[in-house]
């Protein structure tokens, strides 16, 4: 009887027990989860959401937009929160807050940004992105919130839980530089507090004697030509300053790509004009962009961008070395480029843009024949010129000459009061190497004499859209 009364209790605990635990689950494991194949699929479309806003001018994001693509992220996190996107989902909700909250200069979606971060820390502590969520806090704090106290803390920590990782030595200057940054407002407030110290000595001495008056005149004077000195000193005594201790770098923000039947485009946002050099590299081919003076904000750090659309395979940027970022782009064999800064009038951030432009190769088709020679009944060099026309090729322009003379050495000249037999006659065709190689065949089939010629071209057209697409667009060589 005791004994039925015991295993009674203990099953009664056992249940209460249960129940607790169940209760205290969080809301978001509490929902039903889904499938690790469900979280990819979803974040695969979040991804194309994000791709697709980063692709569109700043000027033309809206708030709503934004929002958009953090629901699209956080559905996935709080779907599967124990899936393999999971993690990666609550990263990008935080990048695209940062984002959002330096597009619109707005310190409170910052902050979401930085408890973002701490939620990340807090509820996936084996996250592979907790290294950086904890040094982009600091980064935040200190560059956009302008809170060095919060910053020098969250440096100070991670310094303190990560002293191997490969963002230590950022994190170091990170405190030099606040800490610099300390001791020059405590200068300035003493040289302030002497300042009207001065001006009260001053001030006093207008009630002396008079008999004095040439003494203080004097004084006054001196101390007059002191101050000057210390004002003039002072300027550049602050220009060494910034010139020495370069912490001061502007950020690379961001990076956005989109693509047309023509070129593809990256545009890498930036906080000031920049120095840049580029160089192309064979085996595998791929260009390079070293962004001199510049700093890669933490929430770009090891990233990279598949883009794979027949000119631009893969973007990857990297802090090369301390004050130079590199952007590399791994590119087509056939594919030639074009970068220049383009500033942003429109609003403070990005004031500036690096726009890099992957452009197909032109190639340039000149088909040289005789005026009278025929194809189907119709003048050779207009049934070429329609049946380029009827591929679609680019452009084709025919041109009549008033002399020359071709592998027979014979002479065809217009002259006034005399119709020349056959004047030459050149068809140029511009297209991409693609299209000119897969008419060549037909070319072939159309003349039985004449001269055929292939060459690079750089091709220049104008276009009007936003002003980051408001330049001469080149492609080719």
């Amino acid at each position: 009887m005791k004994s039925s009364s015991r295993q009674r209790s203990v099953r009664g605990a056992l249940l209460a027990l249960a129940m607790f635990a169940a209760a205290t689950v969080p809301a978001a494991y509490a929902r039903s989860r889904h499938s690790d194949a469900w979280a990819r699929e979803h974040f695969a479309a979040a991804e194309r959401m994000r791709e697709a806003l980063n692709g569109r001018p700043p000027a033309d994001r809206t708030r709503h937009d934004y929002q958009r693509v953090l629901n699209a992220y956080r559905s996935v996190y709080l779907g599967a929160p124990a899936s393999s996107k999971a993690d990666p989902s609550v990263v990008a909700v935080a990048e695209t807050l940062v984002e959002m909250g330096r597009r619109f200069d707005d310190d409170k979606i910052l902050n979401e940004a930085v408890e973002q971060y701490k939620f990340l820390r807090r509820e996936y502590p084996g996250s592979k992105y907790r290294f950086d969520g904890l040094f982009t806090i600091g980064e935040i704090y200190k560059d956009d919130l302008n809170d060095p106290e919060a910053a020098r803390s969250a440096f100070q920590e991670f310094l303190h839980r990560y002293p191997h990782n490969r963002l230590v030595d950022d994190a170091q200057q990170a405190v030099a530089e606040l800490d610099r940054e300390a001791a020059d407002e405590k200068k300035a407030e003493a040289q302030k507090k002497a300042g009207k110290e001065t001006n009260k000595s001053k001030a006093t001495e207008q009630y002396a004697p008079k008999d004095a008056d040439s003494h203080i005149d004097a004084q006054a004077d001196d101390s007059k030509s002191d101050g000057t000195k210390v004002d003039s000193k002072s300027e550049p005594a602050a220009q060494e300053s910034s010139e020495s201790h370069p912490g001061h770098l502007p950020r690379v923000t961001g990076i956005r790509h989109w693509s047309t039947p023509d070129y593809t485009r990256v545009a890498i946002d930036l906080e000031s004009d920049i120095k840049f050099g580029s160089q192309r590299i064979a085996h595998p081919d791929r260009i390079f962009f070293d962004l001199r003076g510049t700093k890669l904000a933490s929430t770009l750090v090891g990233k990279s961008f598949d883009v794979d659309d027949g000119f631009l395979k893969k973007i990857r940027v990297a802090q090369f070395q301390p004050g130079r970022t590199r952007v590399v782009l791994e590119v087509a064999d056939l594919s030639g480029y074009n970068a220049f800064l383009l500033p942003n009038p429109y609003r403070k951030r990005p004031p500036t843009v690096l726009i890099m432009e992957i452009l197909r190769e032109a190639v340039l088709l000149r088909i040289f024949i005789g005026e009278h020679h025929q194809f189907n009944r119709l003048p050779l060099y207009e049934a070429i010129v329609l049946k380029a026309r009827e591929m679609h090729l680019a452009g084709t322009t025919v041109l009549r000459g008033t002399m020359g003379f071709g592998k027979s050495s014979r002479l065809h000249v217009a002259k006034r009061f005399k119709v020349s037999t056959d004047l030459p006659v050149v068809i140029e065709l511009v297209d991409s190497r693609e299209k000119i190689e897969s008419f060549l065949p037909i070319v072939d089939t159309m003349i039985d004499s004449g001269l055929v010629t292939l060459e690079r071209a750089e091709v220049i057209s104008h276009t009007l859209d936003s002003p980051e697409h408001r330049h001469s667009r080149r492609w080719g060589w």
